[in-house]
């Protein structure tokens, strides 16, 4: 028997049978459920709706993530903020400048969308343009009468100067060819010739949502590339921002012409590491398919770390000769430089003439998208149609390099 200082001793005792009286039990458990915390029903089936609605939508959020490893919680995340960056602007902005071709859609989009960073872009009509030497990038715009856009759009995640990572997208928004004008097959394809800028532009925005502790700039030269009566013709020559001149031997070979431009403007704004995307040749998707991203740049030792971080992103990189023989062969005439240089090695000669861009000391690495960013069909992680390839790379080495 309980001790008799113990008023509710008899209900403590099996034996004697208090526990059948009904009243004493709803008072015990009166009793219980006063310490602990009350839930509302209402707001359990507000959580239940709401994981059903994920659910619907495809979204993340309805997994639960059951892991002791904090690695495992970091990388879930990361993969959650990629996906909503890509989706924010793939799949709402971005329709409209796909549908449209417009260098101004695609700005505005980047511009409205940047909540956590700083998003500026300048068009032909604004000036400054001429002054600070664009000419490259400004040439490929002359047959059309969309004005160009160049998108900066900045991370100041650990606060001071200069850049930890520059991020530089090819932004063509229709692409013809120019005078050198394509085949007509696949031609409605060159809309989505613009997914190194939304590769770009939503790699940034998950780096603002993830809060990465890194200085990261993000460079997109925008426009489309048409047969226009002002179109640039082969033959001419332009000079670039790094005070370099390039003959024009092709018109489609346009890509590379925005990305020197977009090169030179992030080391000028003191990255000291700078990544390229671009669906800039054909020759890659002939070499590796469409289940590799072709990788060049320099120093190896950074190649090598740019290739590791894909792969634990789950993006597959295939590191790509650079040597100083393909650099011979684009040199110029009547410039220092020539965009195009032949059919054979076209990848390579297509990286060499970034390489003339990148300054002495500066990391880089270049990502030739081309085979990897539209799938013909339907694969076990992603649906027919244009990709959003390496986003999730571009984060992880933003916190790769993140300090404090």
């Amino acid at each position: 028997m309980a001790p008799a200082s113990d008023p509710h001793g008899d209900r403590a005792d099996p034996e004697a049978g208090a526990w059948n009286d009904p009243a004493l039990r709803r008072e015990h458990a009166a009793r219980r459920s006063a310490h602990r915390p009350r839930r509302s029903r209402e707001a359990g089936r507000a959580r239940r709706r709401t994981r059903a609605q994920y659910r619907e939508r495809g979204d993340p959020r309805a997994l639960a993530i059951v892991s002791a490893q904090s690695r495992h919680r970091r990388s879930a995340r990361r993969a959650h903020q990629c996906a909503r960056g890509a989706g924010e602007r793939r799949g709402g902005d971005l329709r409209d400048v796909a549908a449209r071709g417009s260098p101004d859609a695609l700005g505005r989009a980047a511009s409205s969308g940047d909540r956590h960073g700083d998003a500026r872009r300048r068009g032909r009509a604004e000036g400054g343009d001429r002054p600070r030497r664009r000419d490259r990038y400004l040439s490929v715009a002359q047959g059309s009468h969309e004005p160009p856009q160049f998108i900066v759009m900045r991370h100041k995640g650990r606060g001071g100067s200069g850049y930890d990572l520059g991020l530089v997208g090819k932004g063509i928004t229709f692409d013809s060819g120019g005078i050198s004008i394509k085949p007509a097959d696949n031609m409605h394809h060159m809309k989505a010739d613009m997914t190194g800028a939304a590769s770009v532009i939503a790699a940034l925005a998950a780096i603002g949502k993830l809060g990465v502790k890194a200085n990261v700039i993000a460079v997109a030269p925008c426009t489309e590339n048409l047969p226009g009566g002002g179109a640039t013709k082969p033959g001419d020559v332009f000079t670039a921002m790094s005070g370099r001149t390039v003959e024009v031997i092709n018109t489609d070979a346009e890509g590379r012409l925005v990305l020197v431009d977009g090169i030179s403007y992030a080391q000028r704004e003191g990255a000291t590491r700078v990544v390229d995307v671009a669906t800039l040749t054909g020759a890659i998707a002939v070499a590796l398919g469409n289940h590799f991203t072709g990788l060049f740049g320099k120093p190896a030792s950074f190649v090598e770390t740019v290739r590791a971080t894909g792969a634990e992103a789950g993006d597959r990189l295939w590191p790509m000769p650079l040597t100083d023989e393909y650099r011979e062969e684009i040199k110029g005439e009547v410039a220092d430089i020539r965009n195009s240089a032949g059919r054979e090695g076209g990848a390579i000669k297509a990286a060499a003439f970034l390489d003339s861009a990148v300054e002495d000391g500066t990391e880089w690495a270049h990502l030739d998208i081309a085979g990897t960013f539209w799938f013909d069909r339907d694969r076990s992680h992603a649906p027919k149609g244009p990709q959003g390839p390496i986003v999730r790379t571009l984060v992880a080495l933003a916190e790769r390099y993140a300090r404090g």
